[in-house]
């Protein structure tokens, strides 16, 4: 069976990647499955704070006790000072290999189809995705990066990546309707060009 193909969304916060990754999931003739790799440190922030992931995701800026610090910082502090520095600075991206690869075994066992492209919403290191391209291969992958005026990496521990051997495309989300047009157009075309060639 051919390895499945995945896509990374890279940009600053406001960028679009979020609304990027609802464009290809309802996109009536793409089966897109979605992962972040952020997912777990929020799972544990939630657990931590008491509060549901919705909630965490709403209330990002807001300072709370007894930590002190905004929930996005608190989640930077507890990727950036302890799950990075006492698991390795590539932590997110096996723990998302893992998961990707458990739903690519279990679809193979009941013989179902595989989607035709996994979307990972939240690149921002390098190395993290350079582990789920020992799983994809780097042929399979296609980064993606959302650039949006006023948007930048301020603040933020992630930045723009380069990944060697992968398809690269930048893209400017204006706001306006031709940007899901593009965007569409070229996962399609990447797409259409990996299958003419046999991958």
């Amino acid at each position: 069976m051919p390895k499945p193909y995945v896509v990374f969304l890279n940009g600053p916060p406001g960028s679009g990647k979020d609304y990027a990754t609802e464009i290809l999931l309802h996109e009536d003739d793409l089966t897109v499955i979605h992962h972040k790799f952020s997912g777990p440190l929020k799972d544990m922030a939630s657990a931590l704070l008491r509060i549901s992931k919705i909630e965490l995701e709403m209330s990002k800026p807001l300072i709370v006790p007894p930590y002190n610090v905004s929930i996005r910082q608190l989640l930077i502090d507890m990727s950036e000072k302890w799950m990075k520095p006492c698991y390795g600075t590539d932590i997110f991206g096996k723990i998302a290999t893992e998961l990707l690869a458990e739903h690519i075994q279990l679809t193979d066992e009941l013989k179902e189809d595989q989607p035709d492209l996994f979307v990972i919403s939240d690149s921002g290191f390098d190395k993290e995705a350079h582990s789920v391209l020992q799983l994809f291969g780097n042929e399979n992958a296609l980064l993606i990066r959302l650039h949006r005026d006023g948007c930048t990496f301020e603040g933020d521990s992630r930045s723009y990546i380069e990944l060697d051997d992968v398809r690269s495309v930048d893209i400017n989300n204006d706001g306006t309707s031709s940007f899901n047009v593009k965007l569409i157009r070229v996962v399609k075309d990447w797409i259409a060009e990996r299958e003419a060639n046999g991958q």
